[in-house]
């Protein structure tokens, strides 16, 4: 384990300013400098140079920085290295789960592989744990930011964000609506665009992701008779207790359809979905990979990594006169850069 002053000057340097470390750190700009002042006092040089625009390498900076990677990344392989030597070694991974994201699909799919005699042994290596997190609309940015570090994994729909994350595509979740009891659709398993006339639509606020956007843009075009209204970018409990304080219709996910008790979820006539999986670091040990693995030849599918340029919705015949249709590649595996949580 390395001293943790290297990992803040490594940040640093790659966010280009002791504030923005700071952000991504989730400690003060005060303690990011206090480290960097301890690293340099250490070193006994001058690592950056610090001026009103940001901070700079300097010469001996620039050396320091690229041994630095070097021992960051020996380090990481020295301890993968040391666990692979002990047969013995049980590997833990750490669920995340929340009300928007719950870890059960995920674990009944490990306990089919903990079942079955061909996988079994490969899953005795691993202890599962479980870390909840609050998916609140103030929180859920930074529980992305630290996938890896507060957690291994998760199960849930996923997209465009800032933080980078790989993906596992298990399906695609296809998004339905949810009304208050007392609603007038409240009675229904299913319904037309056209049973919409008439009511306000909640939908993330526009730019965040591409599956709504597209959504919005459909309904805008082909059935302006549907007020469509922008709730936040992120959605949480509140963004569903306002569904019922308003009585007004939410898009939400068919994954999401026991979130709470007093919304009715309904199924509509429109062929547009998310993609549903699981969200691990880009920068996974072998022992997420591995697990990852297990999950992927049990359910039969392939990782994948979400890209914004790939659409994320299937357009179909939805009680209109649009009809297209977009699908990920399922065999491919793609980085995946995303943007702030949205309802995906």
């Amino acid at each position: 384990m390395l001293d943790p002053a290297i990992d803040v000057f490594i940040q640093v340097t790659q966010s280009g300013s002791f504030t923005k470390a700071s952000e991504k750190l989730y400690i003060s700009p005060t303690a990011v400098m206090n480290q960097i002042n301890r690293l340099e006092a250490y070193v006994g040089v001058r690592l950056l140079e610090r001026g009103s625009t940001g901070i700079r390498l300097t010469d001996a900076g620039k050396v320091f920085h690229h041994d630095a990677l070097r021992l960051v990344s020996m380090s990481e392989k020295a301890r993968e290295h040391a666990r692979q030597a002990d047969a013995s070694h049980v590997e833990e991974i750490r669920i995340g789960t929340s009300v928007l994201y719950p870890c059960k699909p995920l674990l009944d799919r490990w306990n089919r592989i903990t079942n079955q005699s061909e996988t079994k042994h490969k899953a005795e290596r691993y202890r599962l744990s479980i870390i909840s997190f609050d998916d609140n609309e103030r929180t859920i940015s930074r529980t992305f930011a630290n996938i890896g570090r507060d957690f291994d994994v998760m199960i849930g729909p996923y997209g465009n964000a800032v933080h980078p994350y790989e993906t596992l595509t298990l399906e695609q979740d296809r998004m339905c609506i949810a009304v208050p009891e007392g609603h007038r659709l409240a009675g229904t398993e299913h319904v037309g665009v056209d049973d919409l006339k008439g009511e306000q639509l909640l939908l993330p606020a526009p730019g965040n992701h591409s599956g709504p956007d597209a959504l919005r843009r459909w309904l805008t075009e082909n059935h302006p008779e549907i007020e469509v209204v922008s709730t936040s970018a992120y959605y949480g409990i509140s963004v569903f207790n306002r569904c019922i304080q308003d009585n007004m219709v939410l898009v939400t996910l068919n994954h999401w359809r026991d979130v709470h008790p007093m919304l009715h979820t309904i199924s509509v006539d429109w062929e547009f979905s998310v993609s549903y999986g699981l969200i691990y670091p880009k920068n996974a040990s072998s022992a997420i990979r591995n697990f990852v693995s297990l999950i992927e030849k049990e359910d039969g599918t392939s990782p994948q990594a979400h890209s914004p340029s790939l659409p994320e919705h299937r357009l179909g015949r939805g009680g209109g006169d649009h009809d297209q249709t977009a699908e990920h590649d399922g065999a491919q595996h793609q980085r995946a850069e995303v943007r702030d949580h949205v309802l995906p």
